[in-house]
């Protein structure tokens, strides 16, 4: 099964939504990270001599080999023994999911999918938020969580004290960021890397429509106040995939905003290609980035804010 493509129009808030079988529960991912659907074939899997227990093997496709993971094994224990493999997409990173079976794509509105209750929405969980479809709650798989658990990042801190610029730090301790993203995982792993390097974090939300409050309270400020805008906020770093309101919509009423317009946005999105950069160009987006490549993220952030590195004939 080849990947199902409907282009969805930028800034609608709209998303296409993939059900996924495992362990007899339904899951949903988004079809825009779906590369290809394929029969799982158990003999095809070569498996390295110590790896994570959730890992099959590692397998040959189109001339990579991506990583076969066993999503019922990670979710609840239980190894697979047959079924489909989702390949996908994620961080500019080919992976390659077992699961019992898919079931239909479904077309909704972001506004649909609500964000976990805070109490089950730890750093490690895999489910992003969850949704009603048909009358059945589903609920939406953070993958990136799942890959980022099995391949831990374990050269972040080493590439973050190397980012630690003085001339550098300097300059962003002076710029207020706003950081949208509903990953958990993600959203802490963001936040250590924008702090460490110096950046102020004025809110990190969960959601679009958090961000987006957000804004307009900040906008109601500089106006009452009479000051401008960056006297509160420099830049919003944004994720496309979130509850409630998505990235691209949330970057289209920024700059649909008098106010907000001015306001440099950068988009983060695990899928960053030549049609994902058309929907961010199409929504007035100044920037984008993969996620979660923390060195390509700050170097975006660096760019729009003009933070320069020490020695630099700017900085002199």
């Amino acid at each position: 099964m080849q990947q199902h493509s409907i282009l969805l129009e930028s800034g609608t808030n709209e998303v296409e939504i993939i059900e996924l079988i495992v362990s007899g529960q339904s899951f949903g991912i988004n079809v825009a990270k779906i590369i290809e659907i394929i029969k799982f074939d158990p003999t095809a899997a070569h498996k390295p001599p110590t790896t994570h227990p959730a890992v099959i093997g590692v397998i040959d496709y189109r001339g990579g080999v991506p990583l076969l993971i066993d999503l019922n094994q990670h979710l609840f224990g239980n190894e697979s023994k047959s079924g489909v493999v989702v390949i996908a997409e994620l961080n500019s990173i080919t992976a390659a999911f077992l699961v019992e079976g898919v079931d239909r794509i479904y077309r909704l509105t972001w506004k649909q999918i609500q964000p976990l209750p805070a109490l089950v929405a730890g750093p490690d969980t895999p489910i992003s938020s969850s949704v009603q479809i048909a009358g059945r709650e589903v609920l939406l798989l953070d993958l990136e969580n799942v890959l980022g658990q099995i391949i831990p990042d374990a050269q972040i801190d080493s590439l973050l004290d190397e980012q630690r610029d003085l001339q550098q730090a300097k300059q962003r301790s002076e710029l207020k960021l706003l950081f949208a993203e509903d990953s958990r995982f993600l959203r802490d792993l963001m936040e250590r890397a924008l702090v460490r390097v110096g950046y102020q974090l004025i809110s990190s939300c969960p959601d679009g429509q958090v961000a987006w409050e957000t804004l307009e309270r900040l906008k109601d400020q500089a106006i009452q106040s009479g000051r401008p805008l960056n006297d509160f906020i420099d830049a919003l770093i944004t994720d496309i995939e979130m509850p409630r309101l998505d990235g691209l919509t949330l970057c289209k009423r920024t700059k649909s905003d008098p106010v907000l317009r001015e306001l440099p946005v950068l988009v983060l999105s695990s899928l960053i290609n030549k049609q994902m950069a058309a929907k961010c160009d199409s929504v007035g987006a100044d920037a984008y980035a993969p996620k979660p490549n923390v060195r390509e993220l700050l170097k975006r952030i660096d760019e729009l804010c003009m933070v320069v590195p020490q020695g630099s004939a700017t900085a002199q």
